[in-house]
């Protein structure tokens, strides 16, 4: 999980030398960490947590105070109700199937897997055709993968109705459209 670096000095929280190294889409490296004594959200309250340290870009404000990955919702069941644009952390101390506490004339169940890393991927149709989807908490813009999209879509990046629109440079360059 993370928490952006201007955060972290209004709170005058101690940054530590992380054991791990964040690197983000563009090539960006954190190192530092702090402890947040606890944190609270709804009802679910957790002591002591790691939060990675998310430098300033220089650019103004972040877009986002924090991020809760995989290591934060391991404890916690989460209902994303996509309606109402929210999200609710559940005690995962529920009775076995009895998730639904909202009236809901229809419920729609949907198998996902969670991987080693904590990401949870489902199959869904995008525009018919059937593809994997990774749902990731720290991304703020949904990304389909190029090789897939000139595979299922047949997109031509040389069509002058696909422009390219930005490049994504870090240990690598990859062309954005």
């Amino acid at each position: 999980s993370e928490i952006n670096e201007a955060i972290v000095k209004e709170l005058n929280l101690p940054q530590l030398k992380s054991r791990v190294q964040l690197v983000n889409i563009v090539g960006g490296r954190t190192t530092m960490e702090v402890r947040l004594p606890s944190i609270t959200l709804g009802r679910v309250r957790q002591e002591g947590v790691y939060f990675i340290v998310v430098p300033s870009d220089g650019n103004g404000p972040q877009p986002f105070d924090g991020v809760l990955a995989p290591d934060f919702l391991y404890n916690v069941d989460l209902d994303l109700d996509f309606g109402a644009g929210r999200v609710n952390l559940i005690s995962p101390d529920h009775c076995n199937g009895k998730v639904v506490y909202w009236a809901a004339p229809s419920v729609a169940i949907v198998p996902f897997h969670i991987d080693s890393n904590g990401h949870i991927t489902f199959p869904m149709k995008l525009d018919g055709q059937r593809v994997n989807a990774m749902l990731d908490t720290g991304a703020s813009r949904t990304a389909l993968n190029l090789d897939v999209a000139k595979r299922t879509f047949k997109i031509d990046t040389d069509a002058p109705d696909v422009p390219k629109v930005g490049e994504l440079k870090g240990g690598y360059t990859a062309d954005v459209y």
